[in-house]
């Protein structure tokens, strides 16, 4: 795979020190088409407002001794809209370190800002190890079929990628 300098040099800051174009985990296409059962994994909160790791891990340990091979990790199920990238990026980087070799791990890394999708896709999550990246069309701006196509162009060469279609939130059926 061939990554422009432009994207690897971006000017978004990132406190965590997984920024990278190098792509880890490796998988095809073909290998994500082949996966029978992917569910989308909820994100538990303690009291206190942080994350049930413990919970989280129980939860992901159920789906795989169910026959889950792919777990969507912060998608709208897991409060993807609600918690920030940091926190993206480190439950995906906590699912492909604990899990990674029993289950596929699917990143949602979808955004408004094309950019910004871009970023977070190759910089971060396959950085750190995603094996395919979630994304549906920039939602609730009700963008062009020709601003859909441009932005999934943008980002589906960078790795295995899951298009979502959610017409009611993006205003468009693809």
């Amino acid at each position: 795979m061939e990554v422009s300098t432009s994207i690897c040099n971006s000017q978004f800051p990132s406190p965590l020190p997984m920024r990278s174009c190098e792509v880890k985990n490796r998988t095809s296409v073909d290998d994500i088409k082949s996966l029978r059962l992917i569910t989308a994994i909820k994100t538990p909160y303690l009291l206190n407002g942080r994350f049930d790791l413990e919970a989280y891990d129980a939860l992901v340990n159920m789906q795989i001794e169910d026959g889950a091979e792919g777990v969507v990790v912060g998608g709208t199920t897991g409060e993807g809209q609600l918690i920030s990238w940091d926190e993206h990026i480190m439950l995906i980087a906590r699912m492909v370190n604990s899990f990674g070799r029993s289950i596929k791990v699917i990143g949602n890394t979808r955004s408004y800002s094309t950019r910004e999708a871009i970023h977070v896709t190759i910089e971060r999550g396959f950085a750190v190890g995603m094996h395919a990246a979630l994304h549906i069309s920039p939602y609730r701006g009700k963008t062009s079929l020709d601003g859909s196509v441009a932005h999934f162009e943008s980002v589906l060469h960078m790795g295995p990628t899951i298009i979502c279609n959610v017409p009611s939130q993006t205003g468009q059926d693809i």
